[in-house]
């Protein structure tokens, strides 16, 4: 998640690593995010120039309320960033990303990056990511899309060039992915097939 995000601003921001404040908006975001939250102080620790760092959890499915309009809550940091007087803060927005032009975060807390994490936003139906995706595209703020496998990468990119993004990468295999395979169970039909090929890769034949 850090290192994914990171990455993406070395390749987007020329002065990341003098920079003093960021701003990160994660969109789409759900529960999944939340649990994580604490690992974001990894870019205090990464950037070490970084004082105050600034993550907005944005989703119609978020299970924490939103916050107040221009309201940021403390999060805690370990005790050397404390010392040193770095900061992280976070607000959260119960709603869709194209919603919050009226929210009083911007442009206060204008982001640096904007990250949505395995969005499927191709597979949306009717549409349901164009207002937000548009949105994005006016921003002109650079955007990390991830997803869970390259027929989706190779279809959400395929919704943005029609849409007339223009992409500083195209779609890869992201060297900080996480090596613990995630699986969908579909049917117990295909649970089964996907659990003999995992076992077949990692512990052989048998």
């Amino acid at each position: 998640m850090v290192l994914t995000s990171l990455a993406a601003m070395e390749l987007t921001i020329p002065d990341l690593v003098s920079r003093t404040r960021l701003t990160i908006h994660i969109i789409g975001s759900t529960e999944h995010e939340l649990l994580r939250l604490r690992l974001t102080e990894g870019f205090l620790h990464l950037l070490t120039n970084l004082r105050a760092l600034i993550v907005g959890y944005i989703g119609p499915d978020l299970p924490a309320a939103s916050t107040r309009p221009g309201e940021l809550e403390n999060s805690q940091c370990c005790l050397e960033c404390a010392s040193a007087g770095r900061k992280r803060q976070i607000f959260f927005r119960r709603e869709l990303y194209h919603q919050c032009r009226n929210s009083g975060m911007s442009p206060e807390y204008s982001p640096d990056l904007i990250v949505a994490y395995h969005s499927g936003h191709a597979d949306s139906e009717s549409g349901a990511w164009a207002p937000t995706l548009g949105h994005i595209l006016d921003l002109d703020t650079p955007t990390l899309f991830t997803t869970y496998n390259e027929r989706e990468a190779r279809d959400e990119e395929a919704v943005l060039t029609c849409m007339g993004a223009r992409f500083l990468q195209t779609y890869g295999e992201n060297r900080w992915r996480g090596m613990v395979p995630k699986l969908e169970n579909f049917g117990a039909r295909e649970y089964i097939a996907q659990q003999e090929q995992l076992h077949k890769r990692f512990m052989g034949p048998g």
